[in-house]
Order: structure tokens, then C-alpha cells, then sequence
């Protein structure tokens, strides 16, 4: 059966939008049937762009008092699209931008695919909105011209088939934001479904507030993301090796560049170039003892 742009919603997660979250709602709302914006408790000053956003047709605005987290968020979104019928939702970020015709793309990347019966996600390509660079996803395989499989992908900018939700569940709750979309992939992958890659789909993204700088003759792109990103990623990263350690040693040579690169590599970078080290430094290692005893949830 063929997807039909009908049968797709998205569901964007907004928390303290700018305005450019109309223009990227817009985008996104010329590309699927409908949009479910789940605001997660913005203060007032930037409520008024959401609202805004609620008066254009077919797009569909739900508020939480406060900050749930990205993947209750996420999950408010699916459970609506489930109550609408729709086959598949894509999910975004506030911050990114759908490129021209990026979700017919990834469409006809999957109507191409000789899996397509045990695809879960469809994910586009990725490139940093501010150095205009591709994100590399290094686990990419190739299947063919227009389309790979990767172990990996970011929430923003999948479309996710909304059947895996009864196999699979739904995003974890508790683990509020950061490798939420990670311990999801996992879950799809142990259940035997494959997340394909869309080789002619662009999404412009933002990761946190990246700075360029030069060290031993090469560009690096320093992250500045804050202290309370910085607790949650590394407070998951422990709880994923915690509880998915036999999957990821199945998968070594991808746990292992995760943890050099985005654990040992970022940390040498926040010391020596951000601002702010030594509160950040102080949350990094509040994330690793609540990972080590299991606690989740929101940082109190």
C-alpha cells in the first residue's frame, strides 16, 4: 500500500519557541495532513507564537502546565495521531526546518525499499543549520543509491510507522530529554525492525549552539550545550549501558565510537573551550551518579 500524504501527521514539541517556530510549523504543515504541536509549559512570553500557530487550519495545539520532557511530549502527539488513524507521524524539534519536498523523499525512499515491510523509521539526512555542514551518521549502510540503514537516528525529522507503537511501546517518559530517541531505536531494532536512511532527504538542524574552533590544524564545532543538557546525556548514556549492555556490545564499534566521541571527545572540548566548565563539569558528574543508581525522571 502506498503512503499518502493522508496518512501522515507530525507532531512538534515546542518549549520557549522563538518565532521562527511558525515558519518551521508552516513548513512542515505543507508537507503532511496535519500538525500536533505539544507545547511543554513555555513561559509566557513565548506562548504567544504557539497560540499563533493554533489558528492556522489543521493544526492542532495541546498545552502541558510544565516541562515533561521530550518524550511525554512526543507521546502526547502519537496517541492523538492514533485517535486520527493516522499511519505515520513525523516527529520535530522546534528548531528544525524541513528542506523542499523532504517528507515526499523519505516517502518514496521506503515505497523503494526492498525491506519495507520490517521498516520502523524513516529518517532523512541531517546538516547543521548554523556551519551549513552534513551530520554524519557513521553507522550508514548502503542498500542502494537512494536509500541505507543506520543504528541510529535523531527524533527530529523520522517518520515513525505507527504500528511499531504496539510492539515496541511508546518513547520512555522518565528519561525526560536526551537519548530518548536512542533508547527508542533500540527497542525497534531488538524487535527486529530496521531504520532506513533517505539518501535525497535534508533536514536543517540545530545542535545546541555550536561554536567552530581551530585545534591541531582542523575545525572543530563545540557543542555549548548547558549544564542540565549536559546532566541528562551523561545520567542516560549510563542508564543505556546499564540496561541495554549486552545489545550494545553486539553493536561495539558503534557504543564504542558513542562513547569516544560523544562522551570523552565532549568532555575535553567543555574543558578547554566552554564557558561555564565548572558548573557544567559539576553536572556531568551528578549525571553519572544518578545514572549508577538508577534515577530518573526530571532534575529535581
Amino acid at each position: 500500500m502506498q503512503i499518502h500524504k493522508n496518512s501522515i501527521c507530525g507532531i512538534v514539541v515546542t518549549y520557549n519557541p522563538g518565532s521562527a517556530v511558525i515558519e518551521n510549523v508552516m513548513a512542515l504543515r505543507e508537507q503532511v495532513d496535519r500538525v500536533f504541536v505539544v507545547d511543554n509549559g513555555s513561559s509566557a512570553s513565548s506562548q504567544d507564537y504557539v497560540v499563533a500557530l493554533s489558528q492556522f487550519s489543521h493544526v492542532h495545539v495541546y498545552w502541558n502546565t510544565e516541562n515533561l520532557g521530550i518524550a511525554t511530549a512526543l507521546n502526547v502527539g502519537v496517541h492523538e495521531a492514533l485517535h486520527y488513524g493516522y499511519d505515520w507521524v513525523a516527529t520535530f524539534d522546534q528548531d528544525s526546518t524541513v528542506t523542499h519536498r523532504m517528507v515526499p523523499a523519505m516517502v518514496e525512499t521506503y515505497e523503494n525499499c526492498k525491506y519495507k515491510s520490517r521498516v520502523a523509521i524513516i529518517c532523512p539526512k541531517y546538516r547543521d543549520r548554523t556551519s551549513g555542514k552534513t551530520i554524519n551518521n557513521p553507522t550508514r549502510r548502503m542498500v542502494d543509491s537512494s536509500c541505507a540503514t543506520v543504528f541510529s537516528a535523531f527524533t527530529s525529522g523520522n517518520l515513525v510507522k505507527t504500528a511499531v507503537f504496539d510492539s515496541v511501546g511508546f518513547w520512555k517518559d522518565e528519561l525526560f530529554i536526551d537519548l530518548v530517541d536512542y533508547e527508542f531505536n533500540f527497542r525497534c531494532i531488538q524487535k527486529g525492525y530496521l531504520i532506513i536512511e533517505a539518501q535525497t532527504a535534508w533536514l536543517d538542524h540545530n545542535l545546541g549552539a555550536p561554536e567552530p574552533v581551530e585545534l591541531c590544524g582542523k575545525t572543530w564545532l563545540i557543542g555549548h550545550h548547558s549544564a542540565i543538557r549536559r546532566y541528562y546525556w551523561s545520567r542516560n548514556m549510563v542508564w543505556l549501558w546499564r540496561h541495554y549492555w549486552k545489545f550494545l556490545f553486539r553493536h561495539f564499534k558503534w557504543a564504542f565510537r558513542e562513547l569516544v566521541y560523544g562522551f570523552v571527545v565532549s568532555l575535553a572540548a567543555l574543558v578547554l573551550f566552554e564557558r561555564g566548565r565548572r558548573t557544567k563539569i559539576r553536572f556531568v558528574l551528578h549525571g553519572l551518579y544518578d545514572g549508577l543508581r538508577g534515577k530518573l525522571g526530571p532534575l529535581a
